[in-house]
């Protein structure tokens, strides 16, 4: 049975889109639909959902998505302060710090770090 040859998208001007391997139909369709706009739709379409009741204000049902663009330096912060991590996190996207029970040593240290590196931000809250 003949493998049918797979060719790469190659002007895409978004990098982690490169290696992406299609069949040369495919190839052309995808080169005709895929533009800036499409990826920007793209890129902010998807991300990880947090429950945030009760962490902003009391009695309060609150979640934020955070954007897969975003985890680059989110789940560095998870890995080093676990959910505290995450927490100093959502806490830097959303301009706002939590109510007093959820700062501690570790929240502060991460929120610390968050605000030392400065990340660009594409979650909203």
């Amino acid at each position: 049975m003949k493998q049918e040859k797979k060719y790469t998208i190659s002007n895409l001007d978004n990098e982690k889109y490169k290696d992406f391997s299609v069949s040369k139909e495919q190839n052309n369709n995808a080169n005709v639909l895929l533009c800036d706009e499409l990826l920007a739709v793209l890129n902010g379409s998807f991300g990880v959902a947090i429950n945030l009741s009760d962490f902003f204000n009391y009695s309060c049902a609150d979640m934020m998505l955070i954007d897969t663009q975003d985890l680059y330096w989110v789940l560095p912060m998870y890995k080093k302060y676990g959910w505290d991590g995450i927490y100093a996190a959502v806490s830097f996207i959303a301009k706002q710090m939590p109510i007093k029970p959820n700062i501690n040593d570790k929240f502060k240290e991460a929120y610390a770090e968050i605000e030392k590196i400065n990340p660009e931000v594409h979650s909203e809250y």
